[in-house]
């Protein structure tokens, strides 16, 4: 913990910055400091001691531009604390939110996870997602928190990780959906992969749900045809899956609760 701290530690930049840019190559910089707000245009700095006015970004004829790039204390002088609290209240709320929608999840797949368990671990992949490379990688520790939580269903508690992660893009989705019908000039290629998106998940619902889909696939019989190794883990999982397809509410719900939670880290 203590050597990824320091890995976030180093990443931090706590000293304003002139820097020159060759495209989006960094060919020059030098250490300043902004007197005063880091949002004006143009700003007041003080270099090689001296305060001047510099403009916030300076596009030179030979294609280079040289901006001014606050530091972290130049962010933290000015922060408008009232709105900083809201934000993260906001953003809170939204873990929360989630972590709710998970335990829901949990819940009702016969599992006795505890509410504040699954915040806790919520809360750990959430710390993941923050500090690693992508945002999978908590998912990932959160299940193999939540599989040695439950040794004796491994399968539904998996399930269940992948299960939220899909109603969570499938509420993106739609939200992303309602959204773009307002800016279908704007927006048409982005409009058609949404769509295609949502288009996507619905099929992974109706052929994980469907029963008589799953008979015209012969899916059971395939089950049957893998080796035994993982015949009895697939089927395990095959039938925590299919046990969502009578929990409409559930999925519904944890639908909306998807959407309201992306405005919500939107206002965040």
């Amino acid at each position: 913990v203590a050597a990824m701290m320091w890995f976030v530690f180093t990443l931090i930049d706590f000293e304003d910055r002139l820097v020159t840019l060759d495209g989006q190559t960094v060919v020059a910089e030098q250490v300043v400091e902004i007197v005063g707000d880091w949002r004006a245009d143009p700003l007041q700095i003080v270099q090689d001691g001296e305060e001047r006015e510099q403009p916030a970004s300076v596009q030179h004829p030979d294609g280079r531009t040289v901006d001014v790039r606050p530091g972290f204390f130049s962010y933290l002088r000015n922060l408008d604390v009232g709105w900083f609290v809201v934000g993260c209240l906001c953003f809170v709320v939204t873990i929360m939110i989630a972590g709710t929608r998970w335990w829901w999840l949990l819940r009702v797949n016969g599992t006795n996870v505890r509410l504040v368990e699954a915040l806790r671990f919520t809360w750990i992949g959430v710390f993941f997602n923050t500090v690693f490379p992508g945002s999978t990688g908590g998912d990932v520790v959160k299940a193999l928190y939540i599989m040695k939580r439950c040794p004796g269903q491994r399968a539904q508690t998996l399930v269940s990780v992948i299960v939220d992660r899909i109603l969570g893009l499938g509420s993106l989705a739609l939200l992303g959906a309602i959204c773009v019908l307002f800016a279908l000039d704007r927006f048409a290629t982005i409009a058609l992969g949404i769509w295609g998106v949502i288009l996507g998940v619905g099929l992974v619902g109706v052929v994980s749900f469907s029963k008589r889909l799953r008979q015209v696939l012969r899916l059971s019989w395939l089950l049957n045809r893998i080796p035994d190794r993982l015949k009895g883990s697939l089927q395990m999982v095959d039938k925590a899956i299919f046990f969502y397809r009578d929990q409409r509410l559930v999925i519904g719900l944890s639908l909306l609760l998807g959407m309201f939670n992306h405005v919500l880290l939107c206002c965040a």
